[in-house]
């Protein structure tokens, strides 16, 4: 864009503002970034470890019918 001034016979040149740069990271929304994120891994960790104590207490329990019927049961009837 030129400009003409009375007291100036050439045109003279304006210069747009340059734009104001932001930050690329903004700390003020790592901090809720964060938190979401880590409660979601959390969440799917917590899930995991529940169906895996599940899965062992099912094991456990058909672990302790076969211990009292097969080997303490044999052992009962080998004494008689």
């Amino acid at each position: 864009m030129e400009i003409f001034d009375s007291t100036n016979p050439t045109p003279t040149q304006v210069s747009k503002p340059k734009p104001i740069r932001r930050p690329l990271i903004r700390l003020e929304k790592i901090g809720p970034a964060f938190w979401t994120v880590s409660s979601i891994i959390s969440m799917i960790v917590n899930i995991f470890l529940i169906a895996v104590v599940i899965i062992l207490a099912q094991q456990l329990f058909s672990i302790k019918q076969v211990l009292t019927s097969q080997l303490i049961g044999g052992l009962y009837q080998n004494l008689y």
